[in-house]
């Protein structure tokens, strides 16, 4: 007879010990997590409260509370950072104001961004500082242009530095660290493609800016919307416009047809603050970005530029008309329809060329109204980056500026 087959016995594994090691960096994680969020919880109830009354409307404790909790969350989870960045952008001039000075919200979102970072570092999860290109020329920048605020008084102004220009350059610094946030925090080109998208719907949600002020004072008045400035929120509006036409086609189904959709409410937009360079803007962005991708998308945006005589309102085409009507008529003629730019210009050049200290270290930054007003008679923005940091930072933040982009 033959013996009885024996049956397979299951394969007995041990059951792993958990590691010691792993669950105290575990517990140190969380602890450290707990710890930034509550903390940032507790700190942003407390900063407004100094200059909270009770008497005030209940709306404004709401606001408290939502932004103490907007915080602690952001420190619990710092990959949302960059998220809340994108959303906020299109309503900077709305976002409510701390009594506490400086402590506004952009200002919060800028400090809470850093922290989220180094949060990140101390778990171990990112190092300080990674490796880019733009990491050298950026660093350069910001430093020429801090030593640049810092001493600049000195040539032009009341020898001191005074607040305008610390302001000034925090406001422009803010927004420069926001990259070695997003750098941290938007590691991977999955969450990046994320980030695109979630920039797009926000500046189609930030539409209800400009389209508010405008059914109240009427369409025609040029709006600057949530962003507080007419030819920000335009450069906004053709910035996210462009890039909802150039995720087409790397998008599929819905997606797809979401970015369509974006890319034209956001390009319609446009209208609604009427500027000009905007308009050229998104020509220069969005045709080499059509030629790129196919021939159906550079189709679908010469249809859509040749049928703008039809759709693009009155106030639009009659700005359009007039500067080209002014181009036509001479330097004074085009200067009256330009807010006086071309004026401007000359004098920032005469700045710049007049002093040879000038032409290499500039006048020092935020001083440009004082420099401009002893050639012009009158304190006026230049509306050109290019010749505002040359004048200001001279040849050497002009190279740095270059350098960069």
């Amino acid at each position: 007879m033959s013996e009885p087959r024996k049956r397979p016995q299951p394969a007995i594994h041990p059951i792993p010990r958990p590691d010691p090691h792993e669950s105290l960096e575990g517990s140190r994680v969380a602890l450290i997590t707990l710890a930034a969020a509550g903390a940032a919880f507790f700190l942003g109830l407390a900063v407004p409260f100094f200059g909270y009354s009770l008497q005030w409307a209940p709306h404004r404790l709401f606001k408290i509370v939502a932004a103490a909790g907007a915080l602690g969350l952001v420190m619990a989870r710092p990959t949302w950072m960059p998220y809340l960045i994108a959303l906020a952008l299109p309503f900077a001039a709305w976002l409510p104001r701390s009594p506490v000075p400086v402590l506004n919200t952009t200002n919060l979102l800028t400090i809470a961004s850093l922290l989220a970072v180094a949060l990140l570092s101390l778990r171990g999860r990112v190092r300080p500082l990674i490796a880019s290109p733009l990491n050298a020329p950026l660093l350069l920048l910001l430093a020429v242009m801090t030593l640049s605020a810092i001493f600049g008084p000195y040539l032009y102004g009341s020898g001191s530095v005074v607040l305008g220009n610390v302001r000034t350059l925090w406001g422009v610094l803010s927004g420069f660290l926001v990259f070695f946030v997003v750098t941290h925090l938007v590691s991977d080109r999955d969450a990046l493609w994320r980030l695109v998208g979630w920039a797009i719907l926000a500046s189609v949600i930030g539409l209800l800016g400009p389209l508010s002020e405008a059914v109240d004072r009427g369409f025609g008045v040029r709006t600057g919307g949530g962003v507080g400035d007419i030819n920000r929120m335009a450069a906004l509006l053709a910035m996210a416009s462009v890039f909802a036409f150039a995720m087409i086609p790397a998008y599929r189904g819905a997606k797809k047809l979401g970015a369509a959709l974006a890319s034209l409410l956001l390009g319609i937009g446009l209208v609604l603050p009427n500027s000009r360079g905007a308009y050229v803007g998104f020509l220069l962005a969005a045709l080499p970005q059509a030629l790129r991708t196919s021939v159906m998308g550079t189709v679908l945006l010469v249809c859509f530029l040749a049928s703008a005589a039809v759709w693009a309102p009155d106030f639009v085409q009659d700005r359009f008309l007039t500067t080209v009507e002014a181009a036509g008529g001479g330097q004074e003629s085009l200067d009256a329809t330009s807010g006086g730019r071309l004026a401007v210009w000359e004098a920032q050049l005469k700045v710049f060329t007049d002093n040879p200290l000038h032409l290499i270290a500039g006048v020092g930054y935020g001083n440009l109204p004082e420099a401009v007003q002893e050639h012009l008679g009158r304190r006026k923005a230049g509306h050109n980056l290019y010749l505002e940091t040359a004048v200001e930072m001279g040849l050497i933040g002009l190279a740095l500026l270059l350098w960069l982009f």
